[in-house]
């Protein structure tokens, strides 16, 4: 390629400085024996970002990237986190962090202050409110990990840039893409006909506001666990829907967001939530009505992140427990908290993932 012999290809740029030399050959033998000084990625916005290593401080914005430096096993890195993530993991981080904001308003003079090699977040959020703010010292890649349907790309990708794509390869064959598979191999030859129609309540307080086609995560885990989103051709992430349009629609089965992270949820507010929600949908008498099929869950273990297969498993028995009689959802939630989260947390006595009276009185 160099000597023009062969056609160049987007890969043989290796260390992305616009021309293929020399450089590139030296810089793909470093990246081979893993000894390269810096590496350069096209991150999930697009941007080509090149890093500097070592990378010793990481500043994390999303709850989802938490959670994939936790699998990676880097966390013990992160020295800045967002409110969002203290929310949702404080129960799981072992060190205090520095708060840096919001994940979709971070400060930049927090990030600063912690002194980070690297600052992970959504493209959307490095784009539009730390570009221009952050010195290009400090390498920034935007990953969506929330996007489920491309978390092998983006955890891939975290994976080599943290030298970590044993452990990124680990997870996606021995639980993401086990379950996943397995899921898809059965479902994904099901008619319209054959997948019972449902709907996801975004919010627990608003029983007409749902998740739409747009909606990365949960219209993935509709599609793959075999089930009809009833409002899957309109194409916003989600928005307040017409009642008339659920009773046209007539779904099987509902699910609702309990709107806050499992892991430290009591039963008994997660039991008031589904009163009152039946209370206001009751009206409406539709099929899933009739039957008690309305079940309150955690957004973001059932819906986004390395933790999605769980959900995806919930889901499919739900759907279809002829199909998933072999598929048992709580050893799938204890697996991931066992051998991907490092915890010891003992869902016999913490935790609301799922929740209906009769079939998941317990929260699991």
């Amino acid at each position: 390629v160099i000597f023009g012999k062969k056609p160049s290809t987007e890969f043989c740029d290796a260390n992305y400085d616009g021309r293929v030399s020399m450089l590139d050959v030296v810089q793909t033998k470093l990246i081979i024996v893993g000894k390269e000084g810096k590496i350069t990625i096209v991150d999930s916005a697009n941007r080509t970002v090149t890093v500097e290593k070592p990378i010793e401080r990481i500043v994390v914005l999303s709850p989802d990237g938490y959670q994939a430096l936790r699998v990676l096993r880097e966390d013990d890195k992160i020295v800045g986190i967002t409110v969002e993530i203290n929310r949702d993991w404080d129960w799981l981080i072992e060190e205090e962090k520095t708060l840096v904001g919001k994940r979709y308003g971070p400060d930049p003079e927090a990030i600063l202050a912690v002194e980070p090699d690297l600052v992970i977040g959504e493209g959307w959020t490095i784009q539009n409110k730390l570009e221009g703010k952050i010195p290009e010292n400090i390498a920034m890649i935007g990953l969506s990990f929330a996007k489920t349907e491309i978390l092998t790309e983006e955890l891939s990708k975290l994976g080599y840039v943290l030298d970590k794509e044993d452990v990124a390869e680990d997870y996606l064959s021995n639980f993401r893409d086990k379950y996943v598979n397995l899921i898809k191999a059965r479902t994904e030859g099901l008619s319209d006909e054959e997948r019972p129609k449902m709907y996801v309540g975004v919010y627990p307080d608003k029983p007409y506001y749902v998740y739409f086609g747009g909606s990365v995560g949960v219209q993935y885990a509709i599609d793959v666990a075999g089930g009809k989103n009833i409002f899957e051709d309109l194409p916003e992430w989600g928005g307040e829907v017409n009642p008339e349009e659920i009773i046209k629609s007539d779904p099987e089965l509902v699910f609702y967001c309990i709107g806050q992270s499992g892991y430290e949820m009591d039963i008994s507010e997660v039991k008031a939530m589904r009163e009152s929600i039946m209370e206001q949908i009751a009206v409406l008498n539709f099929t899933a009505v009739k039957t008690g099929e309305v079940y309150m869950v955690d957004t973001r273990t059932f819906f986004y992140g390395p933790s999605h297969p769980i959900g995806l498993s919930y889901m499919a028995k739900l759907l279809h427990p002829d199909l998933f009689v072999d598929l048992n959802p709580k050893e799938v939630l204890r697996e991931y908290l066992k051998e991907w989260l490092r915890t010891d947390y003992d869902l016999d006595e913490h935790g609301v993932f799922i929740y209906h009276p009769v079939y998941y009185p317990d929260g699991k």
